[in-house]
């Protein structure tokens, strides 16, 4: 690792040059602004009735191969869409030990109790090898989370999840025509 001097702060150099021109994100065309200002002055845009929502999900399904799929609101909504209706009681949930408090708290949601699964150094994703270990017959689900743009190394979690149903849920920018295995 290289040093480094003082901060542009204390008088260092900075490390962005003058003059550099800086841009906006995101850049929205033309085509894209025209189309947003007829959508919210011409059509419904909340719910799941909604013309874009209702053309989200059908191109959605189209593109993954699926039958069904539903657009929420948040990974957090999707969490609890994705687990299901509330009747856990006495169960557990796994999911991994470093995660957003949503995967846990879709667990509790069920009436479930989380258990945490430890994480790998290097990606962060749950560790298979603990897996094995923190599924029994009363884990009703192992909710798996792909961080940072990670994938977690679904073919050995699900060997070491066998009793588990996956509490699964596809956000679209991450996973988006990915050739990950689904």
């Amino acid at each position: 690792m290289k040093a480094m001097g003082k901060l542009a702060i204390f008088g260092g150099a900075p490390v962005m040059p003058q003059g550099i021109q800086r841009t906006r994100w995101p850049r929205w065309t033309a085509a894209e602004m025209e189309e947003l200002a007829r959508v919210l002055t011409q059509e419904q845009i909340f719910g799941s009735d909604a013309p874009q929502v209702a053309l989200l999900e059908q191109e959605w399904r189209r593109r993954v191969g699926v039958d069904y799929c539903a657009a929420v609101s948040s990974g957090t909504a999707a969490l609890h869409t994705a687990c299901g209706r509330p009747a856990w009681s006495r169960r557990r949930g796994a999911g991994p030990a470093y995660s957003f408090m949503a995967t846990a708290l879709a667990v509790l949601h069920q009436g479930a109790v989380p258990v945490f699964v430890d994480v790998q150094r290097h990606s962060h994703n749950l560790d298979p090898a603990q897996v094995a270990r923190h599924v029994t017959p009363r884990t009703k689900a192992l909710i798996v989370v792909h961080l940072f743009g990670l994938p977690a190394d679904m073919d050995e979690i699900k060997r070491g999840g066998r009793e588990a149903r996956y509490c699964r849920h596809r956000r679209l920018r991450p996973r988006a025509g990915s050739d990950l295995q689904r």
